[in-house]
């Protein structure tokens, strides 16, 4: 992949506030910023440069308030969860092209699938576990296959720990770990492909004050935001990203 080079004024300030978006939403919920830079990005850089660079991004700001809510998380979950999540996506990935899968079909019923966990969540309706191996290895199945399929591994992660953790504080916090680790991975993965490039690092890191300041704001928002609220604001995230993939 060739990096691009820095762009003009004019497209850097439209990525500024891009970022600033994105960083707003996941302050507020600890996920869903992706769903934001993505389809932008990609209008302005060209969809392969918006993958890195919303992956390097999110891997710069990773332990941004960790101090904050590195107690409420239960580790071995968020850990296990994150790596089938890896090992999961890199096998259905090999696997749907040996098989030649049509990938429109594929993220269609993604998409679907999406909605039909926004519905569940915005009705109360929890998978209640205890974080066990067995959940963990169907939720880690899920989260891979989906972000091989259609690049949403996300929407299964707050399903997951949603009936895990049972508040929006805690249900928060454990998003924000898992995709710390998740991007974190996945940045250490496009190095060693050698598909990360010095010019690319710089834009990301001229967009992560942006990002920092719209996650400082979106967190100082969630601290006011009431818990019902809190549900329909991840359930209209969740249906939006299903939206998209269906749609797109």
């Amino acid at each position: 992949m060739t990096a691009p080079l820095i762009p003009a004024t004019a497209t850097l300030l439209e990525l500024e506030l891009i970022s600033l978006l994105a960083g707003l939403i996941k302050g507020l919920t600890g996920f869903g910023s992706a769903l934001v830079m993505a389809p932008f990005f990609s209008l302005l850089l060209g969809p392969h440069i918006s993958i890195a660079l919303i992956i390097l991004i999110h891997t710069f700001t990773s332990q941004q308030g960790a101090s904050a809510w590195r107690g409420q998380i239960r580790w071995p979950p968020v850990l296990g969860l994150a790596t089938l999540a890896v090992v999961f996506d890199i096998l259905g990935t090999h696997v749907m092209a040996e098989a030649e899968a049509d990938p429109d079909t594929l993220r269609r019923a993604t998409g679907a699938l999406v909605i039909l966990l926004a519905a569940l969540h915005t009705r109360g309706i929890r998978w209640r576990h205890n974080g066990g191996a067995v959940p963990t290895l169907l939720a880690g199945a899920i989260c891979g296959t989906f972000m091989s399929m259609a690049g949403l591994g996300g929407p299964p992660a707050v399903y997951y720990f949603d009936g895990l953790v049972g508040n929006s504080t805690r249900l928060r916090a454990h998003l924000l770990a898992f995709f710390m680790i998740l991007f974190i991975a996945i940045t250490a993965a496009l190095a060693m492909q050698g598909l990360l490039t010095l010019e690319l690092c710089l834009l990301a890191l001229l967009l992560v004050p942006a990002f920092y300041l719209g996650a400082c704001l979106g967190e100082l928002g969630f601290h006011r935001l009431h818990v019902d609220h809190f549900k329909y604001l991840i359930g209209a995230l969740l249906a939006g990203s299903g939206l998209i993939a269906l749609c797109a």
